[in-house]
């Protein structure tokens, strides 16, 4: 038995070399072939325990029966490689675990124990022997069906390699169950050595022949999760015989191994249903809104491409809440986010079955209506518009909203065709249209799908005017002044800075057409440090030429709330400009956004020394309170009363009341929109201090606002130009 020894211990030896030096690799293997590695090692220790236990006399099968545990863990480790080989080249799969394998040799274990007590088989072994015996023999099982599994699923079923290390497994397997069905004797012993050290040479042999697969391993989940199903049943089964048939101590075994490949099995299916639990939470949290539990924007994108791929009728709306951003000014983010939660539950209770609502983000909703007709759509839109109003949360909070309807017959005859992402943007048109009307609900149609066209192609151009660091393009805004006029001399006292984009394409655009884009674009800051550094260009030179002149320019609400707007003004003062000289208008809309935050900016306005005056006086809504707190020094009577001044008594009171009431305040009254001689003979009766509209003069580049007063002081007419719309 020495050779015996001698070819266990060398080739163990020999193949735990390649192993090492195999394992020492950096490419992205090193976990395989140290499983190996280690399994080998635990043979070459087996081999050597063996051959001391022998040479101090212990009978060779005693020693055998005291080494053979050791083969148990040996196994796992194979096994384990074989699972990190797959996890390399795997595209799809994390590889079964320490547990499945385990699992698996257990019931293998148990159904051999019951087929033994059945007397399928006879056995020359009992007691923990035959155990050994038939626990070796379900791992190698496992190790075999791995190999070839993983083989197949690589490609590399004719490769020598799997061929090598199945063939010295099935030999392996064969001797173990010939081992606990007969004596045991010198030529199994033989064979079984021969068989290891033929495994461990093929795993060397493997590691030198390389380990990259003929192609992706794309072994699935599935496939482990069968097996391991199957395991378990058989397990399950031995129990339920073992109960049934009373016996003798095999059975008992049976209950044992049984019981470890349930505990096993049971724990990897345990995690199976545990990942199938997160994998459905993942895919929900993918499709949901996480603040109201809507759908979100991909699950939206995915309904409408399903609905336009079906056909037939289809609607889309597109929900935008009006003036939410104050709600978050004024009372947090958290009471924002609350009536955020409490419009998608009143919204899901108005829609109508089979529809889709999500959130698309911020204060923005879609609804998904499949065959819905346009006035059905219309119909839900008017739903939702009235139960967000109808129901305020807390009864305090309650918010309007801005709704675009578009619909499509999904036949084309309408011009939408089926087209989803078509379908969007009209909605999102018909919306535009909507928020443009005060709130409410607004269809698409053609003329609003051009104005939200050109509304579109503004808005990257005014992008692109303001992207680079503001050279010649910059130079399109000019700065346009419209003369303000001492109602009792006649006498232009000031003017009104305004600016007017002269687009080399489009032409000279009003500030109505690109201003409020501009709001959007976060642009105001540039457009007005643009507008006020070249008035103030332009007072200087009047200056100089000994006219003493007022300018005005007016401000938006989020510039009230932005720092750099004072830090404007203090650089245009520092550069020379007279405080006193400046004004800066400010609409009433402005005190109801944030009355603390716009009322500490106009106290520090007017501390400067500049003039504070209340645009379009009467339209915004303001109390009287905020105008008596308010550091005001004019108010500016909106053109919407001095056009109706002449032909409404009821109009013409609420001026005289106005000019009253200012005059009583100590301020200035200027008259807006004034266009004929009757309307401003009834201002200066009713008091009104200056004047401006197209009677005087349209708003014009600094040079013919020169010309016009150079023209008063000689006593003759300027000539006049057409006003900009």
């Amino acid at each position: 038995m020495v050779l015996l020894d001698v070819l266990r211990f060398g080739g163990f030896a020999l193949a735990l070399a390649v192993l090492v030096r195999r394992a020492r690799q950096a490419d992205g293997e090193q976990a395989v072939w140290r499983c190996h590695t280690a399994a080998v090692g635990v043979l070459l220790a087996a081999a050597t325990a063996l051959a001391v236990l022998g040479a101090a006399g212990v009978p060779a099968r005693t020693a055998a029966l005291v080494v053979s545990p050791s083969t148990l863990p040996a196994c796992l480790l194979v096994y384990r490689g074989l699972s990190h080989y797959n996890r390399v080249h795997s595209a799809t799969h994390r590889p079964a675990d320490w547990a499945v394998g385990a699992g698996c040799a257990f019931a293998v274990a148990a159904a051999g124990n019951a087929l033994l007590q059945g007397g399928w088989f006879p056995t020359a072994s009992s007691g923990l022997e035959l155990q050994l015996r038939l626990l070796v023999a379900g791992f190698v099982a496992v190790v075999l069906v791995t190999t070839l599994q993983v083989a197949r699923s690589a490609g590399a079923l004719r490769a020598p390699t799997p061929w090598a290390l199945g063939a010295s497994l099935a030999v392996l397997l064969v001797l173990q169950l010939h081992a606990a069905l007969v004596p045991y004797g010198t030529l199994v012993r033989v064979g079984a050595a021969a068989a290891w050290v033929a495994l461990a040479l093929s795993l060397a042999w493997a590691s030198r022949r390389g380990g990259v697969p003929r192609r992706t391993i794309t072994t699935s989940r599935l496939t482990t999760t069968t097996t391991a199903f199957g395991a378990l049943l058989a397990a399950v089964a031995v129990l339920v015989a073992t109960t049934l048939t009373p016996g003798s101590g095999q059975l008992r075994w049976s209950v044992v191994w049984a019981g470890a490949a349930v505990a096993s099995l049971g724990l990897r299916l345990h995690r199976l249903v545990r990942e199938l639990v997160d994998h459905d939470r993942v895919r929900r949290e993918a499709t949901t809104d996480e603040l109201t539990g809507l759908a979100n924007r991909r699950a939206f994108a995915a309904g409408l491409e399903a609905a336009t791929a079906a056909g037939g009728p289809l609607a889309v709306l597109l929900v935008d809440l009006d003036r939410f951003k104050e709600v978050n000014d004024r009372h947090g983010h958290a009471t924002g986010d609350r009536l955020l939660q409490h419009v998608g539950r009143g919204f899901t209770g108005v829609l109508p079955a089979g529809g889709l609502l999500a959130r698309l983000g911020g204060d923005e909703f879609a609804v998904l209506l499949r065959g819905a007709s346009a006035a059905a759509a219309a119909d839900t839109a008017a739903r939702l518009v009235a139960v967000a109003v109808e129901h305020p949360l807390d009864g305090v909070h309650a918010v309007a909203c801005s709704i675009g309807v578009a619909s499509t017959d999904g036949a084309g005859t309408d011009g939408a065709g089926t087209d989803g992402e078509e379908l969007l943007r009209r909605a999102d048109a018909a919306m535009y249209v909507a928020k443009g009307r005060g709130g409410g609900v607004a269809r698409h149609d053609a003329v609003a799908d051009q104005r939200l066209r050109r509304r579109g192609d503004l808005s990257e151009r005014l992008r692109a005017a303001f992207s680079g660091p503001g050279g010649a393009v910059r130079e399109e805004f000019r700065v346009h002044h419209q003369p303000q006029v001492d109602v009792r001399t006649g006498a232009v006292t000031g003017v009104e800075a305004q600016l007017r984009w002269e687009h080399p394409v489009l032409g000279t655009l009003s500030p109505a057409e690109f201003v409020p884009l501009a709001a959007q674009r976060g642009l105001l800051g540039p457009l007005t440090a643009h507008l006020l550094r070249g008035a103030t260009t332009d007072l200087a030179a009047w200056r100089a030429d000994g006219h003493e002149l007022r300018l005005s320019f007016a401000v938006s609400a989020d510039q009230l709330g932005d720092p750099a707007l004072l830090a404007l003004l203090d650089d245009v003062v520092d550069a020379g400009t007279d405080p006193s000289r400046l004004a800066v208008g400010i609409a009433e809309a402005c005190l109801s956004d944030d009355p603390e935050r716009a009322l500490l900016t106009c106290h520090q306005i007017t501390a400067r020394g500049i003039g504070l005056v209340i645009d379009g006086f009467g339209t915004g809504g303001s109390s009287l309170a905020d105008l008596a707190t308010l550091p005001a020094t004019a108010v500016k009577v909106d053109r919407s009363f001095t056009a109706r001044l002449l032909a409404d008594p009821r109009t013409a009171a609420i001026v005289a009341g106005t000019v009253d009431l200012a005059h009583h305040l100590g301020l200035e009254v200027v008259a807006d929109g004034v266009a004929d001689t009757g309307t401003l003979q009834a201002l200066a009766a009713l008091g009104c201090d200056v004047t401006q509209g197209p009677l005087h003069a349209p708003p014009a580049p600094a040079a013919d606002v020169r010309a016009l007063l150079a023209a008063a002081r000689a006593g003759s007419p300027a000539p006049r130009k057409a006003p900009v719309a």
